[in-house]
């Protein structure tokens, strides 16, 4: 037997095995393996979960808006929001039409002001109650009156038009757009363009904290009493926050003005001279304090003050009461500013060729405590912050007497700004030129 064959026999009496084809993983690989197909099998439900429950949330918001459109639908349907339907005015508009201008006001104040600390607490302490009656003319045909309130509780109940022919007429709604401030009154029958109306509305209101509108303010006594007063500041348009009105620079109008108010008030001043000042008829110690009629004015120009204030005044060359206005215990600090607002006057008189008595027989000058501008120009009735008006010889430095010098021959100017002839002269609200410092030098 070769070796071949010897070699051949050997193979044949090996056992046969077969090669495994593919790929052999070990423990740990198949365990990572396991571990990344778990967490995807994971990963996938919890998709499919969140994916349904937004599709829930989208599905009841769907539901919620419908239901909130039809509701809407249905609130618009049964009660409509008053339009104005003959006039251009815009209802996203934040001016008043035109189609209405008054022409003069009968304003009846009653004012509750208290005392001193023991009154406050009254149930009426610090508001006010009135009426008003406004005259005014059709400029445009309309069934809709637009003008001002804020922060007033209007009686829609006691809203009269009438007709200064031909009697009252018939009010449909009324109501207060507390955005815009607008008291919109709807009518029955159209205004006649060029007719006279007069619009009467009785309202109740407050005399606030902030310094603004009618607001209340207070000093002590040297004895340690804290006395109240109210006093005023309208511009540039809160007048609408003590009585209805058509608040922007562009409606004018005279005004008469009666204040009822306790009778220990009597310091009450408004922009003209008292009339009168007697017992309210059925309200024992209570004053009715009756004012001239302005002149034709914007509303923001008003003023009011009902205080214990002392006043003192002297004549201008021309016969002007020019009076000074503080709590009793600083007026004699007032002498300075009365001298500069005399010389003033009369300087802007001889400089002008005009006399302020012309327009407005008098014309005060008032330190309050609690104001947030330096002054403010009210034609006939200035008022000042403290500071701005008080100046003490041997306490007050030289730059305080400067400083109250500078502030009411500003205030001064814009008087002569007033006077209805002298419209052209166009004295700003800014500081004094130098050409102004020199005149208010010639006249101290």
């Amino acid at each position: 037997m070769t070796k071949r064959e010897e070699f051949e026999m050997e193979l044949d009496d090996k056992p046969t095995t077969k090669r495994r084809k593919g790929i052999r993983l070990g423990p740990f690989p198949l365990f990572l393996l396991t571990l990344v197909l778990v967490s995807s099998l994971a990963t996938l439900i919890i998709m499919i979960v969140f994916f349904v429950e937004q599709g829930q949330e989208i599905t009841d918001l769907s539901k919620q808006r419908d239901e909130l459109q039809q509701n809407l639908s249905a609130y618009s349907t049964i009660a409509p929001a008053p339009v104005v339907p003959t006039s251009p005015f815009s209802r996203d508009s934040y001016r008043l039409p035109e189609d209405i201008a008054p022409i003069h006001y009968d304003i009846y104040l009653q004012v509750f002001v208290p005392w001193n600390q023991s009154e406050v607490g009254h149930t009426n302490a610090f508001t006010t109650a009135g009426d008003v009656a406004i005259d005014v003319i059709c400029k445009n045909p309309t069934d809709v009156i637009i003008l001002h309130v804020w922060n007033l509780t209007v009686q829609h109940s006691r809203i009269v038009v009438a007709d200064r022919l031909h009697g009252d007429l018939a009010v449909d709604s009324s109501y207060v757009d507390e955005e815009r401030n607008f008291l919109i009154i709807r009518l029955g029958q159209r205004l006649v363009k060029d007719n006279l109306y007069r619009i009467s509305i009785r309202f109740t209101g407050l005399i606030v904290e902030e310094n603004q509108g009618l607001y209340q303010s207070k000093y002590t006594l040297p004895g340690g009493e804290i006395r109240y007063l109210a006093t005023s500041q309208f511009q540039p348009y809160k007048a609408r926050r003590v009585f209805p009105c058509f608040d922007e620079p562009s409606f004018r109008a005279t005004f008469d003005i009666t204040l009822k108010h306790d009778a220990r008030f009597t310091g009450v001043y408004s922009v003209r001279r008292q009339i009168s000042s007697i017992p309210a008829p059925g309200s024992p110690g209570w004053i009715e304090t009756r004012f001239e009629r302005t002149i034709r004015q914007p509303s923001y120009l008003l003023a009011l003050l009902v205080s214990d204030f002392k006043r003192d005044s002297s004549p201008t060359l021309d016969g002007v009461d020019f009076g000074v206005l503080s709590r009793g215990n600083a007026l004699s600090d007032t002498t300075f500013a009365k001298l500069v607002g005399i010389n003033m006057t009369d300087h802007f008189g001889q400089l002008f060729n005009m006399s302020y008595k012309l327009y407005n027989p008098k014309l005060d000058m008032v330190a309050v405590p609690d104001f947030d501008a330096g002054a403010m120009e009210n034609w006939g009735l200035i008022v000042y912050r403290e500071i701005l008006m008080l100046y003490r010889q041997g306490v007050s430095s030289a730059e305080d007497k400067k400083q109250v010098a500078r502030v009411v021959a500003h205030e001064l100017a814009h008087q002569v700004h007033l006077c209805p002839l002298h419209k052209q002269i166009a004295l700003s609200k800014g500081n004094l030129s130098p050409q102004d410092c020199r005149l208010f030098k010639r006249v101290l």
